[in-house]
C-alpha cells in the first residue's frame, strides 16, 4: 500500500475513534447534515446515492458495529476534519433542523424506516467531487449527479 493511501486510511480510523460532540448526538439530524454537506441543498439524486454508498460502507467489517450516522460522519470531510474549508464545515456540522431542506429530512426519516428509493448509481461504493482524481472505476448513474460516483 502506498504511503499516501496509508495516511488516508489512518485519518479515517482516527475520525472513527474520536468521541462524538454534542452536536452529533442525533443520528437523523447528522445524516441530514451530511447529505447537505456532500450533496447540496437542492433535491438531487446525489442524496439517495450517497445513502447507498454509506450503507455499503456500513457493511464493511470495520464499520459493522457503527450506526449509519457514525459512518457518514467518518466519511464526510465536513465532519472528519479533512475539510479544506473549516468555516463551511462548521456551518454544516451545526445546522439545525430548521436550516435543512424538508425533502432531505423526509428522505433520511424514510431511509431509517426501511423505505429505500431505487439507487440512482447502482454499484457505487465511493463518491467524490468531480474534480478528484481516483483510480476507481466510474459508475454510470441513471440520472445526472453533482458528485462523481465510483465502484471497485
Amino acid at each position: 500500500m502506498r504511503r499516501s493511501n496509508i495516511f488516508k486510511h489512518l485519518v479515517v480510523v482516527a475520525a472513527l475513534l474520536c468521541a462524538p460532540t454534542p452536536v452529533q448526538a442525533d443520528d437523523t439530524l447528522d445524516l441530514a447534515r451530511v447529505l447537505v454537506a456532500e450533496g447540496g441543498r437542492t433535491k438531487t439524486p446525489d442524496h439517495v446515492a450517497i445513502l447507498y454508498v454509506l450503507q455499503h460502507r456500513k457493511r464493511l467489517p470495520a464499520f459493522r458495529q457503527m450506526s449509519l450516522a457514525h459512518v457518514a460522519r467518518a466519511y464526510s470531510v465536513a465532519f472528519n476534519g479533512r475539510s479544506r474549508d473549516p468555516e463551511r464545515a462548521l456551518r454544516m456540522r451545526t445546522m439545525t433542523r430548521d436550516n435543512i431542506p424538508v425533502h432531505i429530512l423526509r428522505l433520511v426519516s424514510s431511509w431509517q424506516n426501511g423505505q429505500r428509493p431505487s439507487n440512482p448509481c447502482p454499484g457505487a461504493t465511493h463518491f467524490a467531487s468531480t474534480t478528484v482524481r481516483t483510480p476507481l472505476r466510474s459508475v454510470v448513474c441513471t440520472q445526472p449527479t453533482r458528485n462523481a460516483f465510483y465502484g471497485t
